[in-house]
């Protein structure tokens, strides 16, 4: 049984990732692809693939001095300032 399933039709998925671009599809003619991430619109769901494989790059970045794990690289960066 798949786990990951759209509240919009009967899909379902192994992956969330999958189920996330899944889900782009669901876009009427007046409405935009839309990053479920960071909300972000795109005029293709092409786009919005190699855009949430962007947030996915960004995953679990871990801070060398410490351990500390963040989410997106601007928090990393900022974090390690305080090394300094």
């Amino acid at each position: 049984d798949k786990p990951f399933r759209c509240n919009q039709c009967s899909m379902s998925y192994n992956i969330e990732d999958n189920l996330l671009l899944h889900l782009a599809t669901h876009v009427g003619p007046d409405r935009d692809p839309v990053c479920p991430e960071c909300g972000k619109k795109f005029s293709r769901v092409a786009s919005l693939k190699a855009h949430i494989m962007m947030h996915e790059k960004e995953e679990n970045l871990m801070c060398a001095e410490c351990g500390d794990e963040f989410s997106v690289q601007h928090q990393l960066d900022r974090h390690l300032l305080e090394h300094r």
